[in-house]
């Protein structure tokens, strides 16, 4: 993961898998243009891929990944949103 862009809240990054029989890390698009404006955690042990953004001071989302296919499968988005509460 390469930051390649940053902003006042979140970042951009481009992901990078290592090849095995060439022996170099290998630009991946797909990845790079599913996850690049999030912060990500990668699961090892459910073997998933969980995102976060913030797109407000009171928006935040969550969004679970797994590889499916060669592909990402979204599994669940969840979006936060905070609100003041008048005091009375």
């Amino acid at each position: 993961m390469i930051t390649t862009g940053r902003g006042n809240v979140n970042s951009e990054y481009a992901y990078w898998l290592y090849d095995a029989p060439t022996q170099r890390f290998v630009l991946n698009p797909l990845m790079s243009n599913t996850l690049g404006g999030y912060q990500v955690t990668f699961d090892a042990a459910t073997k998933q891929i969980v995102t976060a953004n913030r797109f407000s001071c009171c928006e935040h989302e969550t969004r679970t990944y797994t590889f499916e296919k060669g592909g990402l499968k979204l599994l669940k988005t969840k979006t936060d949103k905070v609100t003041a509460e008048p005091s009375k």
